[in-house]
């Protein structure tokens, strides 16, 4: 038991390093992204003072540029998810053989009164069977384990696969941590693409920045304002460098 905990506690160490050196380094482009943008609208501004082919050479570059920044702060932020999710599997477990299952889903849902023994043996709810062996991370996962908890196999020769299942599973600790990573990921990506709806509804509920006073006094100052920008414009009162930094300065 010893030897299994020391195994988790240097893993835990190793994936929350991990995931602290990739905080940073998300901190760090962020950063690096913002300076980025900031250079490429002066680039853009000064470009409109020598040619509009300057001008298109700045966008364009610019552009690449942020897309470059874009697709390499994603990649540290899933390899940041990903140790994030390592170190706390670890964690848990280390938690798990100090007798702390709390991490773990109890099943309770699946607490049927009328069963032959599941409720009098506390097979499903806080500190029960179903609790100490669950490491599942779908709805289909925890529904097969309480099956089997509850109905079981019923033929000598599907027992005895299951064990030597388990007992070849037990010796393959990578790939099932990495097994249990991406099921998460993919049990999170899946939430995700559901959300818009919830998150609407929670953002309709909230007080909104928009309904802040200094909010609704700033959207017609800022319209009258741009509109004041285009009559000097048309004018020749202000030059199109000006006014084309005007409008990109939103962004």
């Amino acid at each position: 038991m010893s030897e299994i905990k020391h195994t988790y506690q240097q893993k835990y160490q190793q994936y929350l390093t991990l995931s602290k050196e990739y905080a940073k380094k998300n901190t760090q482009i962020s950063i690096f992204r913002l300076i980025w943008f900031l250079l490429w609208m002066l680039g853009i501004y000064l470009s409109t003072l020598i040619s509009i082919v300057a001008v298109s050479f700045s966008i364009l570059a610019g552009l690449m540029g942020f897309i470059v920044l874009v697709i390499w702060h994603n990649k540290i932020l899933k390899k940041k998810k990903t140790f994030e999710i390592k170190r706390d599997i670890n964690l848990f477990e280390i938690k798990a053989l100090e007798n702390d299952y709390s991490n773990f889903e109890n099943g309770e849902e699946f607490i049927n009164e009328n069963h032959e023994y599941t409720h009098d043996l506390d097979i499903f709810g806080s500190h029960s069977l179903f609790q100490f062996l669950n490491r599942c991370f779908s709805p289909l996962g925890k529904q097969k384990l309480a099956w089997r908890l509850s109905a079981g196999f019923l033929t000598q020769q599907l027992i005895t696969d299951q064990q030597k299942a388990v007992k070849e599973l037990s010796h393959k600790f990578e790939w099932l941590e990495q097994f249990r990573v991406s099921g998460i990921q993919a049990i999170e990506s899946q939430a995700k693409k559901g959300a818009p709806v919830k998150e609407l509804s929670v953002w309709a509920k909230r007080t909104s920045i928009f309904n802040a006073v200094g909010f609704k006094i700033l959207v017609p100052l800022i319209s009258l304002l741009s509109l004041f920008m285009l009559i000097l414009l048309i004018r020749g009162d202000l030059s199109f460098s000006l006014f084309l930094f005007y409008m990109l300065l939103p962004l």
